[in-house]
């Protein structure tokens, strides 16, 4: 949208535009001027990075439960902790801060920053890029607004310190609760261990596991030696048996035999007995009775050296069956139950273990909590209390500020107004919507100041009202270039649009043109176009269609020169069935051929459709809008009427026109006129 264009809606919405900018300006003038002083006290405090009890509970693991993470989204947390609703309860009753029915204010009400108010009012805030917190408050009385500073930090540090004293004592109580539950597990695991003891009956598994490992290795080996010396002692046996060239063979001895003195014996005398047999022999034969004697000596000696190493094998047997005995009944009764014992007992150590850390952890945390629960500090420091504000120094309200606003406000609102009621207004106003609506602007009659304009018959040729009229007529003749405009229906939209004065004045302006011009009243139902001349109604349109009454005797003559009139005469039940008859068309026809034009003035089309029935037989017809009146739905709903019956508006008349903006200088000309200047009979002069 165009500079231009915004300057005419606010040229035409202007009184809207002041009444909104008065409005509002003048309420924040009056309301600054009003406005009670107020003053503003300040104090300042911090939060601590942490304490000596924040360090002890940072080693047990319980930094958070007595002092929370100092980062840069913790400050202002706590400037909103500050406003709590808890800790402004406690500063109206601290300071016994009560409404005018003796109940204490409210924190809405004290966490207000009620600059145009000047009551009572708290803000926190933060102080760039530090970790200070900064308390205002602002009070009609200095007094009042210091205290209110002091007491807010004073109650916040306190209660500060409260919450980090419960939170301690809910730990201790958290702790104390686990110790008892830990250690009844504590015991219940010494139970468990001392019941397993006592069913596998063990001391110590582990050292009963290490002795018998130890006696399974020796019983092996046991069973080894065992083994190697019976085959030993088997061989030695076989040896005993065979013939005696091969006796060099009983020289093979172990270690059992040779423990053994009898056999060694045996083989000892056995060996002498065949040294001496071998030394005979050299001598003598082997028939001679010394040798004789000496194999008689060495075979007694091998039976017996045989029955002893037959004894000898046999206990050997006998002990290999008992080591093997023995190391199955070991193996079976102990080694295989090691593991599962093994398996339990670890088991039991293991939660045993862990449980007697954990009671002893829990011992150490309860007594560092309740260490740490007598330490309790806020870690809010109050850095610098409200100092008393000067009494010749408020700090406002800035009037200045509040006046200009408003001013800038209601220029604001007012403009917002003027453009809403702009858009929101469906009226047509100017000739170029009628002319977006689609429709041929005939004439334009402009809307005067100093006077209403009725009739023109009165007025002089040069006034700008009759100017505008014969434009209209200028119009009508020249949309009737093809066939000349005999008879015209003048119409409008909806009732009160002027349609009846714009009929009279259109003839007025016809007659001064030496033309004869007959204004007939067709609306029956509604009628007032006799009110325009004074004349009766008695007798008129309804009488000539009813009773045959002569036209002679109907038609009144209005005192100007070539202008009569036909009233409507009196109201007929049904009007409808007169304008749609036959006797009409006819009565139009003989009227149009005794004078040069007859004007129609009909009912508005949206009451009635007895403007499209005359439309329907007159030559043209014309619709007249009161500027700023009609929508431009109601002369959608026309226009689709006349289109619905085949007929068209010949165009509009944009009645009581006022113009306003740039586009529209030429009618500002008319506005000048003023009638007292004409004098003498002399031509109304333009300024």
């Amino acid at each position: 949208m165009e500079l231009k264009r915004f300057l005419e809606i606010i040229n035409r919405r202007k009184w809207f535009v002041l009444s909104a900018f008065f409005l509002v300006a003048g309420t924040a003038w009056v309301g600054s001027v009003f406005l009670p002083d107020f003053y503003e006290a300040t104090a300042k405090f911090t939060v601590r990075s942490g304490g000596a009890e924040e360090s002890l509970l940072s080693n047990i693991g319980l930094n958070n439960a007595g002092a929370r993470a100092r980062t840069e989204e913790d400050i202002p947390n706590r400037a909103a902790m500050a406003m709590t609703a808890p800790i402004l309860e406690a500063v109206a009753r601290k300071l016994q801060l009560r409404d005018g029915e003796g109940n204490f204010w409210t924190p809405a009400r004290l966490a207000q920053l009620a600059l145009l108010s000047g009551r009572t009012s708290f803000k926190v805030e933060r102080v760039v890029n530090t970790e200070v917190l900064r308390i205002k408050a602002r009070s009609r009385d200095p007094d009042e607004a210091a205290m209110m500073a002091n007491t807010l930090a004073e109650i916040y540090i306190e209660q500060n310190r409260q919450e980090k004293k419960e939170e301690f004592r809910l730990a201790k109580e958290f702790v104390a609760g686990n110790i008892d539950t830990v250690k009844k597990e504590f015991l219940q695991i010494l139970t468990e261990i001392k019941d397993f003891k006592i069913a596998e009956n063990v001391v110590d598994l582990t050292l009963e596991t290490q002795r018998a490992i130890e006696r399974m290795s020796d019983l092996l080996m046991m069973k080894e030696n065992a083994v190697v010396s019976l085959a030993q002692s088997k061989a030695q046996l076989t040896a005993t048996r065979a013939p005696l060239t091969n006796r060099a063979e009983l020289g093979v001895s172990t270690l059992a035999i040779s423990e053994n003195r009898q056999i060694e014996l045996l083989k000892k005398n056995l060996g002498e007995a065949e040294v001496q047999l071998a030394g005979v022999l050299v001598e003598k034969r082997s028939d001679h009775p010394d040798a004789i004697a000496l194999n008689g000596k060495i075979e007694n000696l091998r039976r017996q050296l045989e029955t002893e190493l037959q004894t000898f094998v046999v206990g050997q047997e006998a002990q290999l069956k008992n080591l093997d005995e023995e190391t199955s009944r070991l193996l079976a009764e102990q080694l295989t139950q090691f593991p599962r014992k093994a398996i339990m007992d670890s088991q039991l150590q293991l939660r045993y273990s862990s449980t007697r850390d954990l009671y002893e952890s829990l011992l150490d945390h309860l007594n560092q909590v309740g260490i740490a629960e007598v330490m309790t500090l806020s870690d809010i420091k109050l850095i610098e209390p409200a100092n008393l504000p000067r009494i010749d120094d408020p700090k406002g309200p800035r009037r200045g500020l509040i006046r200009f606003l408003g001013m800038f406000l209601g220029v604001v609102f007012g403009l917002s107004l003027g453009f809403l009621v702009n858009y929101l207004d469906d009226t047509i106003r100017t000739p170029e919507e009628v002319q977006q609506a689609g429709l041929s602007l005939i004439g334009t009659i402009p809307k005067f100041r100093h006077q209403p304009v009725s009739l023109i018959h009165d007025l002089d040729p040069s006034n700008p009202v009759c100017e505008a009229y014969r434009m209209v007529r200028r119009s009508v003749r020249l949309a009737g270039v093809d066939k000349p405009v005999r008879s015209l229906v003048v119409t409008s939209p909806m009732a009160g649009e002027g349609k009846t004065t714009t009929a009279a004045n259109l003839a007025i302006s016809i007659v001064r043109e030496g033309r004869k011009v007959l204004l007939m009243d067709t609306d029956l139902r509604k009628p007032s176009l006799h009110k325009k001349f004074g004349l009766s109604n008695e007798k008129g349109l309804t009488d000539v269609l009813t009773e045959n009454l002569d036209l002679a005797a109907a038609i009144q003559s209005t005192g100007i020169d070539g202008l009569s009139v036909l009233p409507s005469g009196p109201v007929p039940p049904d009007p409808g069935h007169l304008i749609e008859s036959d006797k009409l068309k006819q009565l139009l026809q003989t009227l149009c051929a005794r004078h040069d034009t007859v004007i129609l003035d009909s009912p508005p089309v949206l009451a009635c459709e007895d403007a499209l029935v005359l439309a329907g037989i007159a030559d043209a017809t014309i619709s007249v809008l009161e500027s700023g009146r009609e929508t431009r739905r109601a002369l959608a709903i026309e226009c689709e009427h006349f289109n619905r019956e085949g007929m068209k508006l010949l165009g509009v008349v944009l009645n009581k026109f006022n113009p306003t903006g740039f586009d529209y200088r030429a009618y500002r000309y008319y506005h000048s006129y003023d009638p007292t200047d004409r004098a003498d009979g002399e031509k109304g002069k333009t300024k």
